[in-house]
């Protein structure tokens, strides 16, 4: 028998631990699962295989489920019982991070920190895609020490900016954030994807061609403002403390 979660919905997620191995079992056990969610009047169900459960996907499209979004090894997909039963988009967007470290040296010019990928062609920012269970400060600064072993302090948002189309013909959201660092000695630890990686005056980083036009404008924004710091008093009343959530404020 398969079970099952009930949301405020009016739908219901399948427990998938509970699913029969064989095809022609879980056939049967899907209909009954049928069945009961058309008899209580439910809208919508849920059913998210893993990567070892993928022989029973013919049989959840051959009742009308159709995939709903993928990750590297699980598929959800989806079962509308009723017409016009909304459906929550799958994720639309990828999210880059980009540090703009900036180094006060005494009596001269500042430096900024760059790098290099092997297949660019251009020097920029250290920076990234986000991972699902990070936050964005920790991603920008997880990002920057993997490519320049640089250990920095998160101090704001400086620019935001969004691309269309993007990966898999997903939107890209770009966040710009100043850091300081903690220490200045370059050492690559993804030598895989970084040529180089340097700190760089910023006299010299403006007039560098093979400084990245992009990059140069998310530094000048950063000399001119403050940005969006974190806001850390936000969430002090919410019930849920595993939530790992971010407010930014100016």
């Amino acid at each position: 028998m398969i079970t099952f979660d009930s949301d405020v919905y009016q739908g219901i997620t399948l427990n998938s631990t509970d699913f029969p191995k064989e095809a022609n079992e879980f056939n049967e056990a899907i209909k009954a699962v049928i069945a009961t969610a058309n008899q209580t009047h439910k809208r919508i169900i849920w059913v998210t295989l893993t990567h070892e459960q993928s022989i029973l996907i013919p049989v959840l499209t051959q009742h009308g489920f159709i995939f709903h979004s993928c990750m590297e090894k699980e598929l959800t997909l989806v079962l509308r019982l009723q017409k016009n039963v909304y459906v929550p988009f799958s994720p639309t967007h990828t999210v880059g991070l980009g540090g703009v470290v900036l180094r006060k040296k005494t009596n001269q010019d500042a430096e900024v920190l760059i790098i290099k990928e092997h297949l660019g062609s251009f020097y920029k920012l250290p920076g990234g895609h986000m991972e699902l269970d990070e936050t964005i400060e920790l991603g920008v600064i997880r990002e920057t020490y993997e490519e320049t072993g640089i250990q920095t302090e998160f101090q704001s948002i400086v620019a935001i900016a969004s691309k269309y189309p993007y990966q898999l013909g997903k939107s890209n959201i770009f966040l710009a954030c100043s850091l300081t660092p903690i220490n200045h000695e370059i050492n690559i630890q993804d030598t895989g994807e970084i040529e180089d990686a340097r700190w760089i005056n910023l006299s010299d980083f403006f007039t560098c061609e093979e400084v990245s036009p992009f990059a140069k404008v998310l530094v000048t924004s950063t000399l001119k403002q403050t940005g969006l710091i974190i806001n850390t008093t936000a969430f002090i009343t919410q019930d849920n403390n595993d939530d790992k959530r971010e407010l930014f404020t100016f």
